[in-house]
């Protein structure tokens, strides 16, 4: 995603694929298209998700592993609060169309008043939502992804986007050098989760 901040201080938040899937392919971007409205700003009129497509993103941000989680988590369950039945059971029945319905099932389960196990969700749903090492959620994604996406997929692994890498690494200064560091950082990891 970018970030981007107004000169009045309003911050926007651009994705360019949806949290913690696999990848955003032609399948992910028709399931998700329908969701796609007009909505209007003082500005003009932007396209942006309805609700049922909020609901979708801020399920699976829960289970993403950079930024805030507490933040992430009362984003959810704001959402969860302000949006109707209806809107959450599209977001879910999108998820199943896309293949990551574990995945959005899992991120609610940050509401959940008993903890899951386990167990009780599918192994990459469980390594995200126990915040399991980077390198182990990487191969995961890799074992459970269809071999036409893997040669994508293995080049965004190891080297993800600088903007993906300035908020996942943020012990790293923000030049090139530190950027270099931070996917050494990422390649240590990979390499420690094949190990374990």
């Amino acid at each position: 995603s970018f970030f981007m901040r107004t000169s009045t201080g309003y911050e926007l938040d651009v994705h360019v694929a949806l949290p913690v899937c696999p990848a955003f392919d032609d399948r992910t971007w028709d399931a998700v298209a329908p969701l796609v409205v007009d909505m209007p700003l003082d500005v003009g009129t932007i396209r942006a998700l309805d609700e049922a497509g909020r609901c979708l993103v801020v399920a699976l941000h829960a289970l993403a592993s950079d930024g805030d989680l507490v933040r992430r988590v009362e984003d959810l369950r704001r959402a969860a609060q302000a949006s109707d039945p209806v809107s959450w059971a599209n977001a879910r029945r999108t998820a199943e169309e896309i293949g990551v319905v574990d995945l959005f099932d899992g991120g609610l389960a940050r509401l959940a008043t008993d903890p899951p196990t386990a167990s009780t969700m599918s192994r990459r749903a469980w390594l995200l939502f126990s915040g399991a090492p980077a390198g182990q959620q990487a191969l995961e994604r890799l074992r459970t992804a269809p071999r036409s996406r893997l040669p994508r997929l293995i080049w965004r692994e190891l080297f993800p986007t600088r903007g993906f890498m300035r908020a996942a690494y943020l012990g790293y200064p923000d030049s090139i050098w530190g950027l270099l560091r931070a996917y050494a950082a990422r390649l240590r990891g990979i390499v420690r989760g094949i190990r374990t």
